[in-house]
């Protein structure tokens, strides 16, 4: 029955001689293992179907236990993300970014954890793809950057007067109309030099869809602020963009790094992208370096800079200055 439904709604429509195709979305629930009547049934097969809409649509999805736990939890942190910006339950923590030759430190990145004073610690990858949904991204986004530029203007005249600090941007704080006035306005607030700050943007912003950011990315350049590609080789994002986007930094996802000491093919892409981006005038920052060995071998392929925990975990910024006194000179 459901593959006769799908076929159907696959067939062409035609409006004023035109042919147009629609793509389709089902959720699906069997009575009477999921529900003995219409109330549960179509509430269970509502669930189905949001499990598409997430997994990216145009498919059959029939309902399955699992999900009364996902979307309740779901529902819960879209429930308690409003007041965790309102209460104060975000931190930062930072994980430090060293000179690779001179395993020098030069930078932090700021990262968000969540903790919930009755559920505990709520990863990012639960609740940031939610904000995005919600909108409250832009609200959250705005603390992130204040907090980390704050923090670093602080811990500059403590004695770093070189650090920098990279704060990530999602997708959806790009459509703010004002983005970069937002920017500039945090900037003077806290008085920190354009120079310092590192925007994160990831390869999924460097798609057609988002050209019209083009002229703000500019923008922040023109302004002193550095913008780095996160997450590099991990998107589908064309390597003309390297040309196009006013890119100062590529950072290497681990992926690229955690076998790049065992596997020749893996070091061999890692080397190229390396060659690529120094040959674009672009640095290169390696994340997720975990041994020694993958450290060496960065180094000898000429890789600017390094994160991960063999240099340092992301930790709260009192624990980092004691970091700080020993390894900036």
């Amino acid at each position: 029955m459901i593959d006769k439904l799908w076929d159907k709604l696959a067939e062409p429509y035609y409006i004023f001689h035109h042919e147009l195709f629609i793509s389709q979305s089902i959720g699906v629930s069997l009575y009477p293992q999921d529900g003995m009547d219409i109330e549960a049934l179509l509430k269970k097969s509502g669930i189905a179907l949001s499990k598409v809409k997430e997994n990216g649509r145009n498919k059959v999805q029939y309902y399955e236990v699992f999900m009364d736990d996902y979307f309740s939890r779901k529902q819960l942190i879209r429930n308690e993300l409003p007041k965790a910006l309102l209460q104060h339950q975000f931190e930062l923590y930072y994980q430090p970014q060293f000179e690779t030759n001179k395993n020098k430190l030069i930078g932090i990145e700021a990262l968000i954890r969540w903790n919930h004073p009755e559920y505990g610690f709520i990863p990012p990858g639960e609740f940031i793809s939610i904000a995005e949904e919600t909108g409250i991204i832009n609200e959250i986004g705005h603390w992130v950057l204040e907090t980390a530029c704050k923090d670093l203007k602080m811990l500059q005249e403590d004695g770093n007067p070189e650090l920098r600090v990279a704060v990530n941007l999602s997708v959806r704080q790009f459509e703010q109309k004002k983005l970069f006035e937002s920017i500039k306005n945090v900037l003077d607030f806290t008085r920190l030099e354009a120079q310092y700050l590192e925007l994160e943007i990831t390869e999924n912003l460097s798609g057609e869809k988002y050209q019209g950011f083009l002229a703000t990315l500019n923008k922040l350049k023109d302004l002193g602020v550095k913008i780095a590609l996160d997450d590099f080789g991990t998107g589908y994002s064309s390597l003309s963009y390297l040309q196009t986007y006013p890119i100062h930094l590529l950072k290497l996802d681990r992926s690229f790094i955690e076998k790049i000491e065992v596997c020749p093919k893996q070091e061999m892409i890692v080397k190229a992208v390396i060659s690529l981006a120094h040959a674009l005038g672009m640095d290169v920052l390696a994340e997720g370096v975990e041994t020694e060995s993958q450290m060496k071998t960065l180094q000898t392929m000429g890789c600017d800079y390094t994160q991960g925990y063999l240099l340092g975990r992301p930790q709260p910024l009192n624990e980092l200055k004691a970091l700080f006194q020993q390894a900036i000179t």
